[in-house]
């Protein structure tokens, strides 16, 4: 919704451009809202009681903008079914966990992971078996989307929006300086970095974390720590519910238990990447 100034409120309605009156997905959509200098005109298109109309000539969108638009439209899918938005919501994540049958295994959910900053966490998918990210976009839409074979400047847009997605945010810190500078150093005692390097915190290769998947794979890319602390769940399926049961109730990656102080200034130090 946009107040506009005479007082009146615009709101975006997405349509269904599909055979069905009511669908499952959206084929597309408005993703923001704005009003013109002098008011009256708010966005592409205005509607009002049910009739709508053009606002006049826009600009050719750009290869960000046409992969905006692919991104939330459910037209890739098999019969409408899904887009790219429905699980990574304006890039974020659903928090679910997702057969997207992309390791080529069925009956294995996988973490549904952020896509901001996936520009630069390559190679992809959790088993780091795309080594590049229009691969990757192939991949999903042909495999967890059920879709038709995309042309190369579909993938080169979806690509271009993908790419423009900065890295998420670090929570705002409120916690003790100290205790972040400890937990950077015991970050770098346990040799985190091998598998999580600075500044992407994540790695190319992929390494055997002793966390099976219901098909016994436990060989997984590293995933970013960039915002994990907005995370809700951990691991490739989620069973870590926080990032102290990532250390003490799983032990990752740990020889022995770690001591309490040191636990809290390690999540301290994550907390604020």
């Amino acid at each position: 919704m946009l107040p506009l100034a005479d007082g009146r409120i615009a709101v975006a309605l997405g349509a269904w451009r599909g055979r069905r009156s009511i669908g499952r997905g959206s084929a597309g959509r408005p993703v923001a809202l704005a009003e013109a200098p002098g008011g009256g005109r708010v966005g592409d298109s205005v509607s009002s009681l049910g009739r709508g109309g053009p606002l006049g000539p826009t600009p050719e969108p750009d290869a960000i903008r046409r992969g905006r638009e692919l991104f939330h439209d459910a037209r890739l899918s098999h019969d409408g079914w899904m887009s790219c938005h429905s699980c990574h919501a304006d890039g974020h994540a659903n928090g679910r966990l997702v057969d997207t049958l992309g390791d080529d295994s069925y009956g294995t959910p996988k973490r549904t992971p952020s896509l901001f900053g996936v520009g630069e966490t390559g190679p992809w998918a959790w088993d780091g078996g795309m080594a590049t990210l229009g691969d990757q976009i192939r991949k999903s839409v042909a495999s967890t989307m059920r879709g038709y074979p995309l042309y190369d400047d579909q993938v080169e847009a979806i690509e271009a929006y993908l790419r423009s997605l900065p890295p998420p945010p670090a929570l705002e810190s409120h916690g003790d300086e100290e205790a972040v500078a400890r937990g950077a150093a015991t970050f770098r005692r346990l040799r985190c970095a091998r598998c999580h390097e600075p500044s992407a915190f994540t790695t190319p290769a992929a390494y055997d974390v002793g966390l099976e998947d219901e098909r016994g794979h436990s060989t997984f890319n590293p995933p970013s720590l960039r915002g994990v602390g907005r995370r809700r769940s951990f691991f490739h399926d989620g069973r870590a519910g926080s990032l102290a049961e990532v250390f003490g109730r799983f032990g990752h990656p740990l020889d022995e238990p770690m001591a309490a102080g040191d636990l809290a200034d390690l999540v301290a130090f994550l907390r604020g990447l």
